[in-house]
């Protein structure tokens, strides 16, 4: 029973050694915006390159402030989040979001999968436009099982090296 014990911990360190390169994957990118003018009739469209990953949820967040020097009752500023989809090689696009006004926001949404490229879009009818700035975060996420079971083997891997006979 003993002899089989440091060979399944041997096997474990080897799975932690494996599984964190799916997991270290699941890149958290924060991107700083602005500040930056949106101004009418002119889309600001960021795009960000992204490692594809079809089978981890992508968060996308936006942390920031728009200030308008004009009349604000003269319009807003909308944001949405957009992004290219393989499968169909097409831009898909968030809802929009209406931005608070001379205000900060945080706003969230959640994609089904990374895709290869994560952009965020702002427009505006306002005639004296905007200055938008803040941080865009995207972040693949990684299932919480796979997280588990890398710190499970990781942890019997520590054990198994710690009972190993010193020599």
């Amino acid at each position: 029973m003993h002899s089989i014990i440091p060979a399944v911990a041997g096997v474990a360190c080897l799975c932690a050694a494996l599984f964190p390169l799916r997991v270290s994957a699941q890149i958290l990118s924060t991107e700083t915006i602005g500040p930056i003018l949106v101004v009418p009739g002119q889309t600001v469209d960021l795009w960000f390159p992204n490692v594809f990953d079809p089978d981890h949820p992508k968060r996308l967040i936006w942390e920031g402030f728009t200030q308008t020097t004009g009349d604000p009752a003269a319009g807003g500023v909308t944001m949405k989040f957009d992004w290219l989809d393989p499968r169909t090689g097409g831009t898909v696009y968030s809802p929009d979001f209406a931005l608070p006004i001379n205000a900060g926001t945080a706003i969230e949404f959640l994609i089904p999968f990374c895709p290869p490229q994560v952009s965020i879009h702002f427009e505006t009818d306002n005639p004296a436009g905007f200055q938008v700035q803040g941080v865009f975060i995207h972040e693949c996420i990684p299932e919480p099982h796979e997280v588990g079971v890398v710190m499970a083997l990781g942890l019997l891997g520590f054990g198994w090296l710690r009972r190993r006979p010193q020599g």
